[in-house]
C-alpha cells in the first residue's frame, strides 16, 4: 500500500516537471509571440504584473495630461489582462482621451475607445485575435463602427511570427519580422518600406531601443523608444519615447517609469 502511494506521488512529481518545462519553453515563447502582436512589449522573467508609476512630457502640455498602464499575466506568461487609458485637458477640462482594454474570454478581445469633443463623443474599434490550436494567434479580426469586418493572417517560422498580412478598416497592411542568430526581433518592415521598425538589444540581450520611421504622404513621422534602466530581470524601469514629424518643428518626449511584480 505504502508502495503503491510512494509511486502514485512520483509519477504526479514526474508529470508536474513535464509541464513546468513545457510551460518555461514553448509555452512560454507563444505567449511571448502573442504579446508582442497585441501589445508591441517584449517582457522576461517570471512575470505577475506591470504597472506605470509616473509620466511627463516636455514640452509640458496640461498638467492634468495623464498616460497609465496595467497589465497581469498568468504564472506561465500569458496576458490575463491589459488596460491603459490617456487624456489630455484644455483649460483643466478633458479634452480626449483613449482607453484601451484587453481580456480573455474564451479568445483575446482588444477595445479601443476614443473620445474627444464638447459634448464628449465615443468612438470605438474592436479586435479579435484568434488562435491556432497550439496558443499562437493565427488571425486578427478587426471591427469597425459601420459594422465592416476585416481579417489580417499571421505566419510563423520556427516558432517566431514571419509575417502579418491582410486588411484593417479597409487599408491592406504586410509586416515582414526579421530576427538576429539568437531569435531576437532586429525588424519590421511594413506596407512596402512605408513603415519600418528596427529593434536593438543591450550587451545582456536585452531590448534597448526601437526606432520606427513611417512615411505618410509628404511627411515623415518618427518614433524612438528607449530603454534607459532597467531590472535584474532586464525589464525596463525608465522608458523615453521621442515622437517628431517632418513638417513640424516641435518635438514631443515622454517619459514612463514602470513596477514590476515577479512569480
Amino acid at each position: 500500500m505504502k508502495k503503491n502511494h510512494l509511486l502514485c506521488l512520483l509519477s504526479l512529481f514526474i508529470s508536474s516537471a513535464y509541464a513546468v518545462d513545457d510551460c518555461r519553453d514553448e509555452l512560454r515563447n507563444t505567449h511571448r509571440e502573442n504579446l508582442h502582436l497585441m501589445t508591441q512589449k517584449i517582457v522576461y522573467g517570471p512575470i505577475k504584473s506591470i504597472k506605470s508609476v509616473s509620466y511627463a512630457s516636455t514640452p509640458t502640455g496640461s498638467p492634468l495630461d495623464t498616460k497609465t498602464l496595467q497589465m497581469q499575466f498568468s504564472t506561465c506568461g500569458a496576458l490575463e489582462s491589459y488596460q491603459s487609458e490617456s487624456k489630455w485637458f484644455l483649460d483643466k477640462e478633458l479634452n480626449s482621451s483613449l482607453k484601451r482594454t484587453i481580456q480573455k474570454n474564451p479568445t483575446y478581445e482588444m477595445v479601443n475607445i476614443i473620445s474627444f469633443g464638447q459634448p464628449i463623443q465615443s468612438i470605438e474599434g474592436k479586435f479579435t485575435f484568434e488562435q491556432d490550436p497550439s496558443g499562437k494567434i493565427s488571425t486578427v479580426k478587426t471591427h469597425d463602427q459601420a459594422g465592416n469586418d476585416y481579417t489580417v493572417s499571421t505566419t510563423y517560422k520556427n516558432g517566431k511570427i514571419d509575417s502579418t498580412k491582410g486588411f484593417t478598416e479597409g487599408v491592406e497592411v504586410f509586416y515582414q519580422y526579421s530576427y538576429d542568430d539568437q531569435g531576437k526581433l532586429v525588424s519590421m518592415v511594413g506596407n512596402s518600406g512605408q513603415d519600418i521598425r528596427q529593434f536593438s538589444y543591450d550587451t545582456h540581450g536585452f531590448f534597448k531601443q526601437e526606432i520606427r520611421k513611417i512615411k505618410l504622404n509628404n511627411e515623415e513621422v518618427s518614433t524612438t523608444i528607449e530603454c534607459l534602466e532597467t531590472d535584474k530581470f532586464g525589464n525596463c524601469l525608465t522608458e523615453k519615447l521621442t515622437n517628431s514629424r517632418s513638417n513640424l518643428p516641435d518635438t514631443l518626449i515622454e517619459t514612463f517609469k514602470y513596477q514590476y511584480e515577479y512569480y
